[in-house]
């Protein structure tokens, strides 16, 4: 059964079972339409106030959320309504790892009292949305954005709140895949009108948008790199992926194996497992949505980059792949051409650079890239 967030997120504040509503059958994570929630929760007396500081303080800078409005019900004073919009499911279901969210959880359940009124929708745009389709419609952007891959991802939520507080610069995060096909790839965010002032994605996938003009000349640097690695289940058996062969042997015994269909995902798809002659084994048994399928169950094992494994809920993480058939992933950021904060993004990317964000880029899995330490 998939949950969505607000049951997963309600569901364990309260920790009460609340009724599951599942997204609609046919919505894959490679459907890369806006996804939306709404859903009212009821409180303790006297604690409605309490309960939206703490999911005000849960929802910053989460990326891939264009909306996220808390309401106070007025016919109901211990009432409160939720309303999101985000520019993918995966977006969507990728927030439940983030750690503001835990904390938010374990603060606020004890006075949930439950959750009604729930439904799932596909939004179609409208006003005020940061990263909406339809550039036209779009308000007025104060901070610099910036669109970010899902590898770097986790080492940006890290960062940012820091970054934020010394210079007094508020960021606003988007989310795309590096590479691949879709709309919700960056290089189509940005050739649909996305406004964005900085990228941060693989390096394969940001030298495409240097050829097609879309990055400022001489912004781009890189930031970090990380290995591909392998998750199961918590508490799953844990394959052995020591040297080729027992890599090799993983993944045929394996029911279902799961990438993102980004840089590293097109890497296993066509280069290794045809290389290690198992393409077409594999090939009824692969998805594209990444370790969050391995977390609910829906898949067996994850292959991805390092920094999208670790600090997983619900998922344990094995190691590295060997390296004679190992995949560095670099993360590297640029400035968008034309961008309307060039001189916010310059701090932005200098402060990633900098000694002070070196620590969160390792705990996340990753090391500085040569050229960089």
């Amino acid at each position: 059964m998939n949950l969505n967030r607000r049951e997963i997120v309600c569901g364990l504040m309260a920790g009460a079972g609340a009724a599951a509503f599942a997204a609609p059958e046919d919505q894959t994570p490679e459907d890369q339409t806006m996804y939306g929630t709404i859903g009212k929760m009821t409180v303790a007396a006297g604690k409605r106030a309490e309960v939206i500081a703490l999911l005000l303080q849960a929802v910053k800078g989460m990326p891939g959320c264009l909306s996220y409005v808390v309401a106070e019900d007025r016919s109901d004073e211990n009432g409160i309504w939720i309303t999101e919009v985000w520019d993918s499911k995966e977006s969507h279901d990728a927030s439940l790892a983030l750690p503001e969210v835990r904390k938010a959880i374990a603060a606020a359940r004890p006075v949930i009292v439950g959750f009604s009124n729930q439904v799932v929708t596909t939004p179609a745009g409208g006003f005020g949305l940061v990263s909406d389709s339809r550039p036209s419609e779009r308000i007025e952007r104060m901070n610099p954005m910036v669109i970010v891959s899902g590898g770097f991802a986790p080492v940006l939520r890290e960062i940012l709140p820091e970054f934020e507080k010394s210079t007094g610069i508020e960021v606003e995060v988007g989310s795309g895949q590096s590479q691949g096909n879709g709309p919700n790839t960056i290089a189509a965010q940005l050739r649909r009108g996305v406004a964005a002032d900085v990228v941060i994605m693989a390096r394969e996938g940001l030298n495409e948008l240097i050829a097609d003009g879309r990055i400022a000349a001489g912004t781009d640097v890189d930031l970090a790199q990380t290995p591909l690695g392998v998750a199961v289940r918590t508490g799953a058996r844990r394959p052995d992926i020591g040297t080729v062969d027992a890599f090799q042997q993983a993944m045929l015994r394996a029911k279902s194996v799961t990438f993102p269909g980004s840089t590293t995902g097109i890497y296993l798809a066509t280069k290794l497992f045809p290389q290690l002659g198992i393409a077409a084994e594999m090939a009824g048994k692969i998805s594209n949505t990444g370790v969050s399928a391995v977390a609910k169950g829906d898949a067996e094992i994850a292959v991805q980059p390092v920094s999208e494994l670790l600090h997983i809920s619900g998922v344990d993480y094995v190691g590295t792949i060997p390296t004679e058939i190992q995949y560095i992933s670099v993360f590297s950021a640029a400035i968008v051409a034309g961008s309307k904060d060039a001189e916010a993004a310059k701090r932005l990317i200098a402060y990633l650079l900098s000694k002070e964000a070196t620590p969160a880029i390792r705990q996340g899995g990753m090391d500085r890239p040569p050229q960089a330490r």
